[in-house]
């Protein structure tokens, strides 16, 4: 009976059904539970989710697990595994997207991704139920405007200061070291932007 099941569901063109069909099956799933696994059954369904609009209600965040720890049960680089907080369980979801990269951030449903040193590093925001790739400038070209630099700076001179000094030597030392910095970049000593908190997302 297995075989028999086995065939009949591989002979069925699920990625071929109708736009209409699909949006039913999606206004009639458990949002909470359903969403993310009914946009990741396919490109064809994934679309369907992002153009159909949905109240979805506020849902905990799924969290993207190392390769190394969760390498998942599949053979290959193709899945990658994630931790539902509020179903307490790990799910798999085929995102070859994210294969040998890490996650230095994310915004609004989008991961930061940066590949390892043998790939050049580059950089990608990468929505993983969609499975959209889109990428980033070098991290070599990422340098912030000096004014950019204002709040790190302020907390840097406070700690020279040692919490000691008022607002207008805290200001006066800040705009010495923005200054200072700005010269280094002018010079080509930037510091290389790494995975330890360098790269400021919001």
């Amino acid at each position: 009976m297995a075989n028999d099941d086995d065939a009949l569901s591989s002979s069925r063109p699920w990625s071929q059904l109708p736009a209409e069909i699909l949006a039913q099956v999606l206004h009639r799933i458990n949002p909470n539970e359903e969403f993310t696994r009914f946009a990741s059954v396919c490109m064809a369904w994934g679309a369907v989710a992002a153009k159909e609009p949905l109240s979805l209600p506020h849902q905990m965040p799924w969290l993207l697990l190392t390769e190394e720890d969760y390498p998942g049960e599949r053979e290959g680089c193709d899945a990658r595994s994630f931790y539902s907080l509020s179903e307490d369980k790990i799910h798999e979801l085929d995102l070859p997207e994210a294969c040998r990269r890490r996650c230095v951030g994310s915004t609004d449903g989008w991961l930061v991704t940066v590949g390892e040193a043998f790939e050049g590093e580059e950089m990608h925001v990468l929505n993983p139920v969609m499975r959209t790739r889109l990428p980033l400038p070098p991290q070599s070209t990422l340098v912030l405007p000096v004014e950019e630099y204002e709040f790190p700076v302020r907390l840097r001179a406070r700690g020279y200061l040692g919490g000691e000094g008022s607002e207008e030597e805290v200001e006066a030392l800040a705009a010495l070291l923005a200054e200072e910095e700005a010269a280094e970049q002018d010079a080509g000593e930037v510091a290389e932007m790494g995975p330890q908190g360098d790269l400021i997302l919001q």
